[in-house]
């Protein structure tokens, strides 16, 4: 990280160390954000292997890999944009 990223994250972790939650045990900030991330990433790996199994599906002969691919990623965002209550 920059010199300005991690002052960022310094003054943020210190905004939040002030509440109530991490004011006495300041570590559960850093616990809290690791967990976080893992979790993100799990998830997003969890997204991408079930994105390729389902283009494993694709024959090539009736539906094409590249083909299914970009149907599954209109739909993707189409879905993102349904449930953030907007209408694609």
């Amino acid at each position: 990280m920059n010199q300005t990223t991690n002052l960022k994250v310094l003054m943020r972790k210190q905004s939040l160390m002030g509440s109530s939650r991490f004011e006495y045990d300041p570590e559960q900030l850093d616990k809290r954000a690791s967990i976080r991330s893992d979790i993100y990433a799990s998830a997003y790996s969890d997204m991408l292997a079930a994105l390729e199994s389902a283009l494993d599906r694709a024959d090539g002969d009736i539906v094409s890999r590249d083909n299914l691919e970009e149907w599954l990623g209109r739909k993707l965002v189409e879905e993102f944009i349904k449930r953030r209550g907007g209408s694609p």
